[in-house]
């Protein structure tokens, strides 16, 4: 009887452990968590356009070896993390890109990171009341929301005046016109194009098939071709 308590037991542990390693969202390939101040917590319940319906795949022109190497090193987590966290939500039109994902760790890439000097750190903490963060030399990251829009414009094409009505969940401080958050973390997305062919004949638009081996899923996405890279259209994630 003591045995099988004994198993019971482990095997509740490790059901509880898998629990908390599944997304937030509680769907397969859904969100990320968002960090509010300094500690995880469950990303804020909001509409969004996810596709319900797996797109069509598109039997068109497929892009050259090198319009493909070129789209690869446009999604490499490790040459920068901001144009490749455009896939980790799903939407229909850019206005319903989860911007709070995408910020989500885009910190450390250069197009947004900015250092913070103690004095700036300690006067945030005050004015957020996260004093606390101080004290546990938590560290500061930095979203100054000038070059989050200027992000969001390149990568979605949207206009100014749309662009500036977007608000992000992060605490936001006027004083430094910026979005902080004091935690060390990151979630990685390595996408991987599995295939990609242009859905116009003016090469334009091109439909991008890809895998996230980091986080065993895989997309369909819609992306249109700029003179220095790419916008994100449409991104359907599969369960």
């Amino acid at each position: 009887m003591k045995k099988v308590i004994i198993w019971f037991t482990i095997i509740l542990l490790l059901a509880l452990s898998a629990c908390a390693r599944t997304d937030p969202s509680g769907k397969t390939g859904g969100t990320l968590p968002v960090i509010t101040f300094h500690l995880r917590e469950e990303p804020s319940e909001k509409k969004t356009g996810r596709p319900e319906a797996k797109p069509d795949i598109i039997e068109g022109e497929a892009l050259s070896e090198e319009e493909v190497l070129r789209l690869k090193e446009f999604l490499n987590w490790n040459a920068d993390r901001i144009p490749c966290m455009f896939l980790t939500c799903s939407y229909e039109t850019p206005e319903e890109i989860d911007f709070d994902l995408v910020f989500y760790n885009g910190t450390v890439s250069g197009a947004i990171m900015e250092p913070v000097p103690l004095q700036e750190r300690e006067e945030v903490a005050r004015i957020l009341g996260m004093e606390t963060v101080l004290e546990r030399n938590l560290p500061p990251q930095k979203r100054p929301r000038a070059k989050v829009e200027a992000l969001i414009r390149q990568y979605t094409g949207l206009p100014e005046e749309t662009v500036g009505k977007i608000v992000l969940s992060y605490p936001y401080v006027a004083e430094y016109d910026a979005y902080y958050t004091f935690f060390d973390d990151c979630e990685k997305i390595l996408a991987k194009v599995k295939s990609a062919v242009w859905a116009d004949e003016t090469h334009t638009l091109a439909q991008v098939v890809w895998s996230d081996r980091a986080r065993d899923r895989e997309g369909i996405a819609m992306m249109k071709k700029t003179e220095d890279g790419w916008q994100f259209v449409s991104n359907w994630i599969g369960r």
